[in-house]
Parts: C-alpha cells; structure tokens; sequence
C-alpha cells in the first residue's frame, strides 16, 4: 500500500516537472550542440556550424562568424570572419541580412528593407551599417529596389539597379564611382558626391527618380552610342553625358 502510494506521489511530481518544462518558451537564444550539422527553418534546410539561432515574430535568427558558410536552401551565405553576421529565415523561406557583412554564393538572394540583392557571382559581398547596405566594390550584385521601404540605402559600383520592371540602370563593369540609392517618401534618389558615373546597356531612369551627381558628374555610355537612355517624365537630373542615343 505504502509501495503504491509512492509511486503516485512520484508519477504525479514527474507529470508536474513534464509540464513545467513543455511551458519553457523555445524562442530563447541557445547555442546549437557542437555535433549538430544542420536544422529546418520554417520548411527551410540550414547547413550549419553551430551558429546560434533565435525565433522572433515567426522568423528564426541565425548567427554566426568565423568566416564559415551557413547553407541556407541550397545556398551558402558566408559571414565575414571577423564580425560575423545575423541571418533572419522568414515563415515563406526568405533570408534577410539582420547585421554584419555576409558573402553570398552565386544565385543565392537575400533581401534588406525591402531592397532584393541576387548575387551574380560567387562570393559576391554585402555590409549592413545602420539602413545602408553595400555592395563590394566590382561586385554585380543585381539590386531590386523596387520594394524597398523609406530610408533604406544601397550603395553600388557595379550593380544593375531595377526601380521597376522594365525599368533598370545598370551601372557598367569599369565604373569607379560609388552610387547611394535611397528610397525616399515620394521616390528615389540616385547620386554620388562627386564624379562621373558609367553606365551601359539599355537604361531606363523612371519619372520617381532624382538624379545628383554633384556640380559636375555626367552620366556617361559608350562613346560608339551603343549603349542607350531614356528619362521619364517627372524624373530629375542635375547634369547627363552627351554621348546617348537618349530618348
């Protein structure tokens, strides 16, 4: 009887133990065990090493450093080996940069403020500071700011920028001269402080924009008129190269 007795106490106190740790929230941040290689995000497999990872408003958080690769749906985002980065794994499967600088592999997309970012090559670089991200220089990242919230910035040499469909510049291979990109409330801004800037292919600057390139910046195509402008009605330009078979 006594037998019996004990072993209800007991049963009754591990039951009590079961359901006080099920009420432990799992969104706190932990380190991952050194042996575990790889977990499903929201439907998403991460390769990983033992990064930690935190689940806030339905997205997980994925931080890691050292310089090693974090492969998220097939692709590996590198953070940078010295400071590292934070991934953030929505419920649809989008990666978005949180913080740091993190390297991308070809094809791999990963989104900011609403701004897309499709690497166009392997090891192509992003680095968050404050709202502006940047893309390494001779890097072609391909940026879509079409969805972009206010106040975020990119900032890119050798980038094509799209602002809508159909509606691109591309910023040419040998260009040297660094553009900001800022979504505005009314539109965008495109400029540079100084400095002429190349671009090349077929290039469409939509009426929301407005173009500074300093007192003396050009816009500047191919001198054979291969490469093409078109302005939009409505869009604002301080100064444009003469060498375009501008529409």
């Amino acid at each position: 009887m006594n037998k019996s007795k004990f072993l209800k106490k007991s049963l009754a106190m591990l039951l009590a133990l079961m359901l006080v740790v099920a009420m432990i929230p799992l969104s706190a941040s932990a380190a991952l065990p050194e042996d575990l290689t790889a977990i499903t995000v929201n439907g998403v497999n991460v390769s990983l090493d033992a990064p930690t990872v935190e689940v806030k408003n339905g997205a997980a958080e994925v931080k890691a450093g050292n310089g090693k690769a974090v492969t998220i749906g097939g692709k590996a985002y590198t953070p940078d080996s010295t400071g590292g980065a934070t991934l953030s794994v929505a419920s649809d499967g989008k990666v978005s940069l949180v913080e740091g600088k993190v390297g991308l592999a070809n094809a791999a997309v990963i989104y900011y403020g609403g701004v897309k970012f499709t690497a166009t090559a392997a090891d192509d670089a992003l680095t968050l500071s404050g709202t502006t991200v940047t893309v390494a220089d001779s890097d072609t990242t391909a940026i879509d700011v079409s969805g972009a919230t206010t106040g975020t910035a990119v900032v890119a040499k050798t980038s094509a920028i799209t602002f809508a469909t159909g509606k691109v510049v591309t910023l040419d291979s040998t260009n040297t001269t660094a553009v900001t990109v800022t979504k505005t409330a009314s539109g965008y801004s495109f400029g540079t402080t100084s400095g002429d800037v190349k671009i090349s292919g077929t290039n469409v600057i939509p009426g929301t924009v407005t173009v500074n390139l300093g007192s003396s910046g050009k816009l500047i195509g191919a001198t054979d008129g291969s490469d093409k402008l078109t302005i939009e009605t409505g869009a604002t330009l301080t100064s444009l190269g003469s060498n375009f078979a501008a529409t």
